[in-house]
């Protein structure tokens, strides 16, 4: 895997360590309680469908693994297009 694609995984360590953290169930509905500085997932690879802090479309991260900590800011997971479980959102 190139650097830039370790970086854009949120691969790379570094930055303050999160001072919170919870549980997030997707939903098409609901928005997140706390966006997300990263997000952990605990209980399954597969795909996040996601609303990103800045807006625009839902987009989709597929690939993801277990255990992995994911540098992504997002509002909201969706339900429809997420396979993954166990998330966790670090902030």
């Amino acid at each position: 895997m190139s650097l830039s694609a370790e970086i854009l995984l949120g691969r790379i360590s570094g930055g303050a360590p999160w001072k919170n953290a919870f549980n997030i169930t997707p939903s098409d509905v609901d928005v997140l309680a706390h966006s997300t500085s990263a997000i952990i997932l605990g209980g399954g690879d597969g795909t996040l469908r996601v609303d990103m802090v800045g807006g625009g479309e839902a987009v989709d991260f597929a690939g993801l693994i277990t255990g992995e900590v994911y540098r992504i800011q997002v509002t909201k997971i969706h339900a429809t297009g997420t396979a993954s479980t166990g998330i966790v959102g670090l902030y």
